[in-house]
């Protein structure tokens, strides 16, 4: 049996009504992640505490894994009925609970990745969700909303007074609009963009993780725990583009695997394959640098993540140097 198209995996990811006590607070960072880079010492991981540095205050604490990058209901609106829907909360533990137990084999182990084509596929589906489930793209989606608001008030109107715009191109596709919904899509309230949000990462993942599976993955193990992580761990980078997207030729991705590990994705070229690389634990800080530039809430880490900022700044000062 062959593994799973992304659009049948997804399928299969089933929901598992559990506790709806366990799903007020909703991570967008997923817990069995963070404990890989959890301080030493917890037995139980239930008690498991990280360092974490808030990237505002430069305040420094150690909360509990299970506190950390939550938010009450995040992708869960409130139904008609009065009830809450849970249906991409449970598709994401799902899925998280897959990765769980394959995520070992990236952060510990040394799978042919030729061969092993499944581990790529659902990774890529993991990065895809850690990409679009982040808070800060529910607020690109109401801001996304009150532009194209703005966008078809300011269209001529048709005899109706609807807006006079009967297709759009996307990507070279003519894409024909409905205005049947226009009226209530149009005064849509924060519930229903909470709806918008949560079904965009159901709906982006799949297309998402068809690019990364594109790219070339280098992962890059340390001998020793020098990486950190963040709110944001995966980080898009260009050498040359101020404005690029995923698929912007040229385009870097950088996930943090594990306090040992870094994830290094670039554009493939011919003849170069997946694969795990030895690297040079004194080397950390150029990969550190860019999780510190990608987090936008909070640093975390095994050790007091300002320490591994004095770190990158040595680095910096000694590179200026020459």
């Amino acid at each position: 049996m062959g593994f799973p198209t992304l659009h049948g995996l997804a399928e299969r990811i089933h929901s598992d009504n559990g506790p709806v006590s366990a799903k007020v607070k909703q991570h967008w960072i997923p817990q069995f992640y963070l404990r890989y880079f959890a301080i030493p010492g917890f037995k139980n991981k239930g008690s498991a505490r990280i360092w974490q540095l808030d990237v505002e205050t430069h305040s420094l604490s150690t909360p509990k894994i299970r506190d950390v990058c939550e938010v009450e209901y995040l992708y869960s609106h409130i139904q008609k009925d009065g009830s809450r829907c849970f249906r991409i909360e449970d598709k994401l533990g799902d899925l998280e609970n897959l990765i769980a137990r394959m995520y070992p084999r990236v952060a510990e182990g040394f799978p042919d990745l030729e061969k092993d084509w499944g581990i790529k596929k659902l990774m890529a589906l993991f990065l895809a969700t850690i990409w679009l489930r982040h808070p800060e793209m529910q607020a690109k989606t109401t801001e996304t909303h009150c532009r194209m608001v703005e966008f078809f008030e300011s269209a001529p109107k048709d005899g109706s007074g609807m807006p006079a715009i009967t297709h759009a191109i996307v990507e070279g596709k003519r894409i024909e609009i409905d205005d049947s919904g226009y009226d209530e899509w149009k005064s849509a309230d924060q519930n229903e963009l909470k709806v918008f949000f949560a079904e965009q990462i159901e709906f982006n993942a799949g297309r998402i993780a068809e690019v990364l599976i594109k790219k070339r993955w280098v992962f890059l193990c340390a001998s020793d725990p020098v990486f950190l992580t963040s709110d944001k761990p995966l980080a898009l980078t260009h050498p040359e583009k101020k404005t690029f997207g995923l698929g912007t030729a040229d385009a870097l991705l950088m996930f943090p695997i594990s306090p040992r590990r870094v994830l290094w994705m670039t554009d493939r070229e011919d003849g170069e394959g997946d694969g795990f690389y030895p690297f040079p634990s004194k080397e950390a800080s150029h990969y550190n640098l860019v999780t510190i530039m990608n987090a936008t809430a909070l640093l975390l880490g095994q050790k007091p993540p300002d320490e591994h900022i004095r770190e990158v700044e040595a680095w910096m000062e000694k590179i200026s140097k020459g």
